[in-house]
């Protein structure tokens, strides 16, 4: 490996190599330059975000390489005019997002600027437009323009400056438009308070009243450069989604809770815009039937935020997020209801990502309730011929979506938990653990088995280690099982490692039966330069119990291995030693008895 990147080594890899970063990572930024440890190095070496750095062969006048900077998915627009007092709180909203990777821009007309308001942040954008007057005021349909053309993002969600939005709403939205593959979406059954009496409606209860909201669109920008809005002082947001409901790419959803509108100012004279128009004018007659005000979430009864909390600023930047990572295909609620229920429960605060395959659509629905990010996939024809072939097909070839989501999105994730998802649950959180747990000098951490390869019952490790790796076969047999369905650790080693299982993919490609990627797994961090930096932690430390009751009494296991306990009371796996609960259980449905206790623990109370 070492010959192919053109490093020349002595039979001993040195202690620290000299580098340069040329794309960004948790190392540093491009251009800047250090000296890390070999194995690290050569890891940004082969990834791709680092070279060998060579001084003779840089001057002073050799530019470094520019940041390159992602644009984020989702860009929230909020258009605003003389609304000081409700724009700190509409600014702390978007930063309570669950939906994270998304900037919000304000675009400012006020009679008066409002920047002071606006705190330096890396996902809030600032644009003053020209002074104006009630007079002279840009018109509204030119203004969302404006706003459309400086958004970076692919959607574009409306986010009107006196609105309370609920902290799933821009998450719930682009799965709505990406699940259902349509351009535009509206709210029905909009919850709208009004603050001169209290009064409490829902706007357009009924789907079949087709309304066009414009403080909820959401909708991609591509579809805005060919539909613009009309130059007008109302009424834009109708001529738009009329548009999009003619072509047939209109989507209707119903809020539920996401978003509570406000209707102020003076309603008679309309001086304000702020929400009265016709809809507050009329709210508790025809279409906006009154509710009960328990329907408006107590959150929005909060004081107004004169700024936003410092506390807020900080907590929501991050370089880099944790992830925990499943791939699930022809699944429905029931089968993953415990993995996805576990990881809401267990105090993961990181990116939830769900690949999926034609999956039914309670777990589409759930899975977005619970906060994950549902990406889809497609597998290609020849690979859904080998599948109908051999079984183990699909979890080969499931790191594969994966690998190419992480290419293009470099440097978003810090460490990642990779899953299976039907039979696993979590019980801490995980990335707690690693962070601290890892040894400094390892990258990867690997979930032993508890028994040798030889020696599990059935054979099945044993069959695929000798088809995967019959030259490492006589020294791998004798390593303790390592699951290819549990492994973690930061995320350029992760991404390396799964390459490395397709690269084997794909040349053992209908070769022969039975090459599963858990042989791939364990023959690639049994081996060099993996070996050097994968953490395999007993069960005491109780990262990962692969494991199930009738185990415990197993002779195929490790002697002295350390026995889980099981607690019917809690339906809890606690680790030897310590008495601590395990972070993740995995193979728990081995157990009829068991199963059903965590799948009853880890219910979710649903109407799909």
């Amino acid at each position: 490996m070492s010959q192919r990147l053109g490093i020349e080594m002595d039979q001993q890899s040195p202690d620290g190599l000299d580098i340069e970063i040329i794309q960004l990572c948790r190392y540093g930024a491009p251009g800047e330059r250090k000296t890390i440890s070999y194995s690290t190095a050569l890891q940004l070496i082969i990834r791709g975000y680092a070279v060998i750095y060579k001084p003779a062969a840089v001057t002073s006048s050799t530019p470094l390489p520019a940041r390159v900077i992602r644009s984020p998915l989702v860009t929230a627009i909020c258009p605003t005019y003389n609304r000081r007092k409700y724009l700190p709180t509409s600014i702390a909203l978007f930063l309570k997002q669950t939906f994270t990777d998304s900037e919000l821009l304000i675009v400012d007309d006020s009679t008066e600027s409002i920047e002071d308001l606006v705190p330096k942040h890396p996902r809030i954008r600032y644009v003053r437009l020209s002074s104006s007057s009630v007079e002279n005021r840009l018109l509204i349909g030119e203004k969302r323009n404006i706003c459309c053309a400086e958004a970076r993002g692919e959607f574009i969600v409306h986010w009107d400056d006196d609105d309370w939005q609920a902290p799933d709403r821009i998450a719930d939205q682009v799965f709505q438009l990406r699940h259902h593959g349509k351009q535009v979406l509206t709210y029905c059954n909009i919850l709208y308070y009004r603050e001169s009496d209290g009064l409490v409606c829902r706007c357009f209860p009924s789907k079949g009243l087709w309304a066009l909201h414009g403080a909820t669109f959401c909708y991609r920008k591509s579809w805005w450069e060919k539909h613009r809005f009309p130059n007008v002082s109302g009424g834009e947001d109708t001529a738009f989604g009329t548009q999009a409901r003619s072509a047939q790419q209109l989507l209707l959803t119903d809020a539920g809770k996401r978003i509570v509108t406000r209707a102020h100012g003076n309603v008679e004279t309309l001086d304000d815009r702020g929400n009265t128009c016709w809809t507050a004018t009329h709210m508790g007659q025809g279409a906006i039937p009154k509710t009960n005000i328990s329907e408006i979430p107590r959150e929005f009864f909060d004081t107004l935020l004169a700024s936003v909390p410092e506390e807020l600023l900080k907590s929501s930047v991050s370089e880099s997020e944790d992830a925990v990572i499943g791939v699930i295909k022809n699944y429905g609620w029931a089968q993953i209801a415990p993995y996805a229920v576990s990881l809401s429960r267990c105090g993961f605060a990181g990116a939830k990502l769900m690949f999926v395959e034609n999956i039914r659509t309670d777990a589409r629905m759930n899975l977005n309730a619970l906060g994950f990010t549902v990406i889809d996939f497609s597998t290609p024809a020849s690979v859904l011929l080998e599948e109908r072939r051999d079984y183990l097909t699909f979890g080969r070839h499931r790191f594969k979506p994966v690998i190419d989501y992480l290419k293009a999105n470099p440097g978003r994730f810090r460490n990642i938990v990779w899953c299976d998802v039907r039979d696993l649950i979590f019980q801490a959180d995980p990335c707690e653990w690693l962070r601290n747990n890892m040894p400094a000098q390892c990258r990867i951490v690997a979930a032993g088995e508890g028994w040798r390869v030889k020696d599990e019952p059935d054979g099945y490790n044993d069959r695929w280690t000798r088809t995967v790796s019959p030259n490492d076969y006589a020294h791998l047999r004798e390593e303790e099982v390592l699951c290819s369905g549990t492994i973690a650790g930061d995320a350029a080693a992760m991404l390396d490692v799964f390459e490395r299982i397709y690269e084997m993919t794909i040349k053992s490609l209908n070769v022969a039966l039975g090459n599963a990627d858990q042989a791939m797994f364990q023959r690639i961090v049994r081996t060099a330069p993996y070996d050097a930096i994968t953490f395999i932690p007993r069960y005491r430390d109780g990262f990962c119990a692969t494991w199930f009751p009738a185990k415990n009494t197993d002779t195929a296991v490790i002697p002295n291995y350390g026995l889980p306990v099981f607690s019917i009371q809690d339906v809890t796996l606690y680790a030897p030693e310590s008495g601590k609960p395990f972070c993740i259980v995995h193979a728990y449905d081995r157990d009829a008895q068991w199963r059903m206790l965590i799948h009853e623990k880890y219910r979710l109370e649903t109407k799909c």
